[in-house]
């Protein structure tokens, strides 16, 4: 079940608004699932995950629900890109501090 949260109030999101943004709700938990595999030092896992992430994502630009996603696609990708160019054996080099953090709107951007 996907869940719509603002203004301090959680419900259920309408059938048709859940197929809408299937793919949103995919891609930001992959790239979550992706930055894990990373700091776990899994190289196949981050590489596996944050592709196809972005893709996921790339619908939903410039923002969606709040969530800039414009922003978050741009950090992740590059990310994405020193991960891959670091490659396994040197994926202890990653700079943690550059990964991206969710930025929301503020509540009176977001639909009523």
């Amino acid at each position: 079940m996907f869940v719509i949260c603002s203004r301090g109030s959680c419900n259920p999101a309408p059938r048709a608004e859940r197929s809408e943004l299937k793919d949103f709700y995919q891609g930001i938990i992959k790239v979550a699932a992706g930055f894990h595999h990373l700091l776990r030092g899994n190289h196949k896992g981050t590489v596996n995950l944050l592709g196809p992430a972005l893709t996921l994502l790339e619908p939903y630009r410039p923002s969606c629900l709040g969530v800039n996603i414009q922003r978050l696609i741009d950090e992740a990708t590059a990310c994405y890109d020193r991960v891959r160019r670091l490659g396994p054996k040197r994926l202890h080099e990653f700079d943690r501090s550059t990964l991206p953090q969710i930025e929301a709107e503020s509540l009176e951007s977001m639909p009523k």
